[in-house]
């Protein structure tokens, strides 16, 4: 088995060049890894930015069994809103309040107010409101 410093090698070569997710996610998995934190959110990131396959990515998130890293949310609400995906964007941010331990960040907040204006105005509400109490 190979050792960690040399799997986070071996993954981000994988990544880099890259025509084989899903195999890289099964390498991972038979690994005992697809739940490590680090491989997960470069997978993700990998799908979002470099491939925009926000579907794959999203599979990924929601198959991890605790995704109540900020930066996890953070990576799927920047791709949603980024696309004409705004609702997903709201959707995902207010799941983040629901999550244990997992509260919006100055990184969210901008992408999460981006999708603002083209969902319904109790969502921006409840979101304002959610503003005003953070600070």
């Amino acid at each position: 088995m190979l050792a960690l410093s040399n799997l986070n090698e071996h993954v981000l070569t994988i990544l880099q060049r890259c025509s084989h997710l899903k195999q890289l996610q099964a390498y991972l998995t038979v690994l005992g890894h697809s739940q490590t934190q680090l491989h997960a959110f470069k997978l993700v990131r990998f799908c979002t930015i470099t491939l925009s396959n926000l579907t794959y990515a999203r599979a990924i998130f929601n198959q991890l069994t605790h995704p109540n890293v900020v930066y996890f949310y953070a990576a799927m609400i920047t791709a949603y809103a980024s696309q004409p995906d705004h609702v997903s964007s709201i959707v995902l941010y207010r799941n983040m309040f629901r999550e244990e331990n997992t509260q919006p960040n100055q990184f969210v907040y901008p992408y999460a107010l981006k999708s603002f204006p083209e969902v319904m105005v109790s969502l921006g509400t409840e979101m304002e409101d959610n503003l005003y109490g953070v600070g």
